[in-house]
């Protein structure tokens, strides 16, 4: 029988509210004692297993337990969370199609979703979702979690059983927290325009600054690029191979561009960095570089390399070499974008340098030190 048939089954027989309750916790009891390796009238067994300890534990640690008859169509729960569902302290078992009455509407389909692949396994599960209480009909959001404790002759799920949380404060904080961020995200993006739009206004007369105007804008599109990253990374982590890819999509040349990326997430710091130095080794090797012609190419390889020291841990060592452009030669003196590369970016090793200007093309070298800021996307 599927879950879809269980939901509108009729109730197979009266079930008094001491019974349900009775039938709950000895049947949670059972399944904690075997998940531990006891069993019933072992010398070993947990004074937990006594049904009133374990309803008072579940109680007081703000637990509402529920078992679902699946065949039978109907739902058993004890007093804390027929208090939540807003059903009143003494009903204790309800029909699958009125609980599902009060999950709100647009997480009902989910939610069935969630329930026929739970019966499939036996693994523990979790889904949240919204309720709106019987009583009074305020929304709030509940956190279930249970598993498949009985099958029947051919394999069916007969019985689910788990516990469910309150978390309307969680989600409401949340929610709250949400909220602030897009108003900073949005605050942060007008004052990126707004520097942009003051330095235009200030190099209107002034045609010399003209150059330093693109170059400063461009380095702003490129910040603001990497805030938007961020912002829907929650400010934490960044996937490297999403971040390379859009600081390097300029039209034209992507394809000249080969990339081999890690499965590695950047905190919010490294992820500025990387896109800085990204930015300038592309921008110098359009204008100077291998992508100045029709011919040239370039290769971008990250790489984690293990430290020998073990309080540092991971890093990430980026590798820029460009092939089949101009000739290359160093530089008479050092302009904004080598002195900010120089600055964002640290020695790999003591006889190595950062840039290395060949004549077949330049070769930057650097390393990012990952050991608390990124982690396995």
């Amino acid at each position: 029988m599927t879950h879809t048939q269980a939901f509108d089954e009729p109730i197979a027989r009266p079930f008094r509210s001491q019974e349900a309750t009775t039938a709950l916790t000895s049947h949670s009891v059972e399944l904690s004692a075997t998940r531990n390796g006891y069993t019933r009238g072992d010398s070993r067994s947990s004074p937990l297993e006594d049904p009133a300890r374990l309803r008072r534990a579940a109680e007081a640690g703000g637990a509402g337990v529920w078992e679902w008859h699946v065949t039978a169509g109907e739902i058993h729960v004890n007093a804390q969370l027929a208090s939540l569902l807003g059903l009143g302290a003494y009903a204790l078992k309800l029909r699958t199609s009125r609980f599902l009455d009060v999950v709100h509407g647009e997480d009902t389909a989910l939610l069935r979703i969630a329930l026929q692949e739970a019966s499939k396994s036996d693994q523990d599960w979790s889904q949240e979702f919204r309720l709106r209480r019987e009583d009074n009909g305020a929304v709030v959001w509940i956190c279930v979690q249970g598993r498949v404790v009985e099958r029947g002759d051919e394999g069916e799920a007969s019985v689910m059983a788990g516990l469910g949380f309150d978390v309307t404060g969680r989600r409401r904080a949340l929610e709250h927290h949400e909220l602030l961020n897009r108003e900073l995200s949005h605050r942060m993006k007008n004052l990126l325009s707004v520097v942009s739009s003051l330095v235009s206004m200030t190099a209107e007369r002034r045609p010399e600054a003209q150059d330093f105007v693109t170059s400063f804008q461009a380095r702003l599109r490129g910040l603001t690029a990497a805030h938007e990253l961020l912002f829907r990374a929650d400010w934490r982590h960044v996937a490297l191979q999403e971040l390379v890819a859009q600081t390097l999509a300029a039209p034209g040349v992507g394809h000249r561009i080969d990339i081999k990326t890690q499965d590695v997430c950047l905190n919010a710091h490294d992820t500025q960095t990387v896109v800085l130095v990204l930015h300038e080794l592309a921008t110098n090797a359009m204008k100077y570089g291998a992508l100045s012609n029709a011919d040239g190419h370039v290769r971008v390889v990250f790489d984690l390399v293990a430290s020998e020291e073990p309080n540092l841990g991971t890093s990430l060592r980026v590798v820029w070499e460009e092939t089949g452009g101009p000739l290359v030669s160093a530089p008479l003196a050092k302009g904004f974008g080598i002195t900010l590369l120089e600055r964002l970016t640290r020695r790999q090793e003591a006889a190595e340098p950062v840039l290395q200007w060949r004549p077949e093309g330049l070769r930057c070298s650097f390393t990012l030190a990952v050991t608390t800021g990124a982690e396995r996307a």
